[in-house]
This record gives C-alpha cells, structure tokens and sequence, in this order.
C-alpha cells in the first residue's frame, strides 16, 4: 500500500511539473510576442514543443523501470531511451540547422521543464511542514 501511495506521489510530482513547464512555456511565448519577430516566437514555442515531448516521452520510458510498474528489460529501456535521446538531437540540430528561428528564442523554449522543476520544487519546499532544530 505504501508503495502505491509513493507511486501515486510520484506521477502528481510529474503531472505537477509538466502542467508548471507549459504554464511557463504560455508566458514565454506570450512575452515573445512583445518582440514582434517571427523567429523568436517560432523559437520560443519550437523549444517549448520539443522540451515538453522530450520530457513526456522520458517520463513514459522510465516509468516502468523506476516505479516497477512493468516488467521492461534493461536492453529494452537502453534502446528506447538511446532512440528517444537521438530523435531529441536530431529535432534540434534541424532546428538550428535550418536557421529559421531566433537561437536565443529557441534555448528559452528548450528551458522550459528545467524552469518547471525548479517551480516545482519550490513549490515543494514551502508546502511540506517544516520541523524545528
């Protein structure tokens, strides 16, 4: 049962910082509109796009393994993390390569889950009680 709950508190923890990181991701694409270029909010929500997949897709291949959800073999989980990791520098190397976009825009998209952990965990940290030294 406890290990339920932690499991339960787990996907909370990761539903609460994806919904921050687009959160996040809405006020940079709306504050890339102040701009008034294109390729900056096409940077913006490029990077925002690939960043929220990206963490999406690790959250989907790592589940199983982390929470013992399921019985996925190591093999199975390299292969699917290497295949994710690879489609991840492909998308932006295309990205950059192509040019069409604001490299500035793009990197402040990109950040947008590590912006999400961070809120989450300060989120975390005034909401848990805090114990007296």
């Amino acid at each position: 049962m406890a290990q339920e709950d932690s499991r339960d508190g787990v996907r909370r923890g990761l539903r609460s910082i994806e919904r921050n990181s687009l959160a996040i991701a809405c006020v940079l694409i709306i504050g890339s509109l102040m701009y008034r270029s294109v390729s900056i909010t096409l940077g913006v929500v490029l990077g925002a796009a690939i960043s929220l997949v990206n963490f999406r897709l690790l959250w989907k291949i790592a589940e199983p393994v982390f929470l013992r959800t399921g019985a996925l073999p190591k093999g199975q989980f390299v292969l699917r993390f290497v295949v994710k990791m690879t489609a991840l520098l492909a998308a932006i190397f295309l990205v950059v390569y192509m040019g069409i976009v604001n490299i500035l825009g793009f990197l402040a998209g990109l950040s947008t889950v590590v912006m999400g952990i961070v809120l989450e965990g300060i989120v975390q940290l005034y909401r848990s009680p805090r114990s007296e030294a």
